[in-house]
């Protein structure tokens, strides 16, 4: 105790020789005495009467939070002083935290895992094994997502949702323990390694299994239409822009030649306009003969009909035209991505999402060139889905046989269902609507991503390296396998 405090509180209770104090410890029941007048003038209690009732505030506090050793002493010294109850020993205190802290893990994990049959345990325990001739567990394997963004790797991503379904836990319902415990349990067994998975008890290891399995199930499904996003926006849409302005740069030379023939031989008319009246038309033909031949202008405006569009024309609909080229892309995924993700979507975009779930169906017919016939007709919902002013005149081009359809309607759906994922009009079931938007950051320009927020995940960190390689004029490489030990 400080000099000053001493000398201060001596002076209150009126002792002439502070030193006193020195001689309080000689008798050993002195402080308990005077611990028992302060707890009765103060109201304070006993810890042993409040004991059980601590116990049940340090379970419900780790039960709910799974906090840690530190915390959870923390807590319970604020509880004891709060209620005014004499502080027991440190020790006594830190052992009674461990004992509650361990027994609501141990329910924790028995409750997990109580919600698995013993079939799926064993499908299960099976993803720690490093199968033959494998470098990786099943389980490392599957907590890869895509590194690449290609037709392939979004089959490959939808064939990952496929693998993790066929476990038969994904529909396990974790809302009997709290979210934050079970997101735990997955974070570990999302970054654990499968050797330390291996040794822990069977109801912990089971526990943290089911919670991976169906966070990763979940998590594929965003990786896989963030995937699609990307892929929609850099690989095809975007692409065919590019490839459709450099095409326009090669013809420039010849269309400037054209339109210069062409323009000379208005500014002739608009110069006859002034000559008067009673002009012949051969006269006006001499006129313009003298600059351009009458052959270089026909030839001229045969070249300018065929290189541009009609004035009505939409501006967009010659990169899209272009798009019919990467058809065997969308034939990777196509089929797959409406088979293995459950998607629902609001009023305004269930025609869209009508679209897409027969898309299986045509893709198939066209593989076997076996369309049927009136597909479109007989779904009066993907008729109105085709926009008129961009698809429309591709899908309905002229001179296209009554009720059959052309690979131009299967982008114009697949653009659709992009526009309505980055809109959260469509979602996959069981994700809040727009989830997969809101993280891939897809708003912008659909066709070249110009004001798009990087995507996140696997699939945006891919991309992000594969532009920065494209500039250094590498090409991208697969991220390397790790190993279990």
């Amino acid at each position: 105790m400080p000099t000053e405090v001493l000398d201060f509180l001596a002076e209150q209770v009126e002792v002439a020789d502070a030193s006193a104090v020195k001689g309080y410890l000689e008798r050993r029941s002195t402080r308990f005495e005077h611990q028992a007048e302060i707890a009765a003038a103060y109201g304070y209690r006993e810890f042993s009467g409040v004991q059980q009732d601590l116990a049940r505030s340090i379970d419900h506090q780790a039960w709910l939070t799974g906090g840690g050793p530190k915390a959870l002493f923390d807590a319970a010294v604020l509880w004891l002083r709060e209620r005014r109850v004499l502080l027991p020993g440190v020790t006594t205190l830190a052992r009674l935290v461990a004992q509650v802290r361990h027994a609501a893990l141990q329910r924790l994990w028995e409750t997990v895992a109580g919600l698995v049959t013993a079939e799926r345990a064993r499908l299960l325990e099976d993803l720690l094994e490093v199968p033959e001739g494998k470098r990786v567990s099943e389980l490392e394997r599957l907590r890869r997502g895509p590194t690449r963004v290609s037709g392939t790797a979004l089959a490959a991503a939808l064939e990952r949702i496929t693998e993790l379904a066929g476990l038969g836990v994904g529909g396990a319902d974790l809302s009997v323990v709290p979210p934050r415990r079970a997101a735990e349990l997955a974070r570990y067994g999302l970054t654990g390694k499968a050797p330390a998975l291996r040794r822990h008890g069977y109801a912990r290891k089971l526990a943290t299994l089911l919670s991976t399995v169906v966070m990763l199930e979940a998590r594929a499904t965003d990786d896989a239409l963030e995937l699609f996003g990307v892929l929609m926006t850099t690989e095809l849409m975007g692409r065919a822009e590019r490839e459709s302005s450099k095409e326009k740069l090669r013809r420039f030379p010849r269309l400037s030649r054209d339109a210069a023939k062409c323009a000379a031989a208005v500014e002739v008319l608009l110069e006859a306009v002034e000559w008067g009246d009673g002009i012949s038309v051969e006269v006006i033909w001499d006129a313009i003969e003298s600059r351009v031949s009458r052959a270089e202008l026909r030839t001229a405006v045969a070249n300018l009909a065929q290189m541009t569009s009609p004035p009505e024309a939409d501006p967009h609909g010659e990169w899209r035209a272009k798009l019919m080229d990467r058809y065997k892309v969308v034939a990777r995924f196509g089929p797959l991505l409406v088979k293995t993700i459950r998607l629902e979507a609001t009023a305004e975009a269930a025609p869209v999402l009508y679209a897409l779930q027969g898309l299986p169906e045509l893709m198939a017919a066209r593989a076997t060139k076996q369309v049927p016939t009136g597909f479109l007709d007989a779904r009066h919902a993907s008729v109105d889905v085709v926009p008129p002013g961009w698809w429309r005149p591709l899908v309905f081009a002229p001179g296209r046989p009554k009720g059959t359809v052309d690979r131009a309607y299967v982008f114009c759906v697949l653009e659709l269902f992009h526009q309505r994922l980055k809109r959260r009009d469509i979602f996959a079931v069981g994700r809040p609507a727009g989830a997969v938007a809101h993280r891939a950051g897809v708003g912008g320009d659909p066709r070249t991503g110009a004001g798009r927020a990087a995507p996140a995940g696997a699939a945006g960190r891919a991309a992000r390296r594969r532009r920065r390689r494209a500039g250094r004029g590498m090409a991208a490489c697969r991220r390397p396998a790790g190993r279990d030990g």
